[in-house]
């Protein structure tokens, strides 16, 4: 196993505590990838995904920093909002910074699941220093029904697929009488409030037949794109919201224009791959996305 040693890291918050993972022979002299928090979870992440994806991406040659952003984990700040939005780009530009700075790395990749995706795509879009972005199970326009809305979350913009969804899943209770039974009811009186304004959004949706975007993260991954950096997005075949909702507002991506910006569905996942042939697959993915992009990175 490669070495593993304990770093802290100074925050915009407070001292982000992390693990770095040395590969014994570096594929490439600088090559790091700065692993950020799963949304809640701690530098472990969900099964401990993290630690199985670190240590074996260091064994193929790649430095990995798992970290704490403020709130989580170990990290001493308060997290006050508990969302798909809560972390910010500053702590994970804090991060790159060490890197380049303590650890000599100058091709750097952010990678994260759910909303650790999101302030990994976010800072890249503010930050050159980043080369590409691993987004694994990134939420798109929607949060879960038990997850908080992030202020953040585009409420007015629904994709076709989310509207398509909506309008399915109520004309499928009006033709097989589900509103006849009382367990329909009490789910109705639970979630009645925001059924009925996603229903009302749905056919707005489909009446006018647009979206817009008027979401920060929609804008950072547009930018993106544009900037012709890499990205790989991953997603469970069983998310099936985000997944739905990512092809419908990235097409280009879907179809595989741009090889370096890509993504992929790994076979009967979950949103946190908690299977191990899911956590396997998903971590040799992105291996082999990072391998070909440090191939084709400049030397200095």
């Amino acid at each position: 196993m490669s070495r593993e040693e304990l770093a802290v890291i100074p925050g915009p918050d407070g001292p982000l505590p992390a693990i770095l993972h040395f590969p014994d022979v570096p594929l490439r002299p600088g090559s790091c990838v700065i692993m950020l928090s799963a949304g809640l979870l701690g530098r472990a992440g969900p099964q401990r995904l993290y630690v199985n994806a670190a240590r074996q991406w260091a064994a193929r040659g790649l430095l990995c920093v798992r970290v704490d952003l403020a709130g989580v984990g170990e990290s001493p700040a308060e997290l006050t909002e508990r969302h798909f939005d809560n972390h910010r780009p500053e702590e994970a530009r804090a991060v790159i910074t060490y890197a380049r700075e303590e650890l000599g790395a100058d091709v750097i990749y952010l990678q994260g699941l759910c909303a650790g995706a999101r302030v990994a795509l976010k800072c890249a879009a503010q930050d050159e220093r980043v080369a590409g972005v691993i987004a694994w199970s990134c939420p798109v326009l929607s949060s879960s029904e038990s997850m908080p809305p992030s202020p953040y979350e585009n409420r007015g913009a629904l994709t076709d697929w989310r509207a398509r969804s909506t309008l399915t899943s109520v004309v499928q209770a009006l033709t097989r009488l589900r509103f006849a039974r009382l367990s329909w009811w009490r789910s109705r009186l639970r979630h009645g409030g925001r059924e009925g304004r996603r229903l009302l959004r749905a056919i707005q949706h489909v009446v006018r037949g647009t979206t817009t975007s008027g979401n920060p993260f929609l804008d950072a991954v547009d930018r993106l794109q544009r900037s012709g950096r890499g990205f790989l997005f991953l997603f469970g075949e069983r998310d099936a919201m985000p997944l739905g909702e990512f092809r419908d507002r990235f097409p280009g991506v879907a179809q595989g224009i741009e090889p370096s910006q890509a993504y992929g569905i790994v076979a009967s996942a979950t949103h946190t791959f908690n299977a191990a042939d899911s956590q396997r697959e998903v971590i040799d993915l992105s291996a082999q996305w990072m391998l070909r992009q440090t191939a084709r990175a400049p030397t200095h």
